[in-house]
């Protein structure tokens, strides 16, 4: 998702309603500009719900990776924990 807002903040555009070709959203002189079709074809609100919707994805991530990293870590300590408690026996 992240790949896919760089594509359209960074890359030139044509509007469906017209021929001419816009500036990349990052780049457009004509930003503040709500007149102009270049501003309406790629909106804010429309870049944004592209990056918003990738935080579900980077949320799951961050668990997913903690829950593997506290298991791996859980699993060394109880082998070093039995390890520690077969040699004083």
């Amino acid at each position: 998702m992240w790949i896919w807002l760089a594509v359209l903040l960074f890359t030139p555009y044509e509007p469906e309603e017209s021929s001419r070709e816009c500036l990349s959203r990052f780049t457009s002189e004509s930003l503040h500009n709500s007149d102009s079709s270049c501003v309406q074809e790629r909106d804010w609100p429309e870049l944004l719900a592209v990056l918003g919707g990738s935080v579900p994805f980077a949320v799951v991530g961050a668990i997913l990776y903690t829950n593997g990293a506290v298991s791996h870590r859980m699993a060394e300590h109880l082998a070093e924990v039995t390890r520690l408690n077969e040699a004083r026996s």
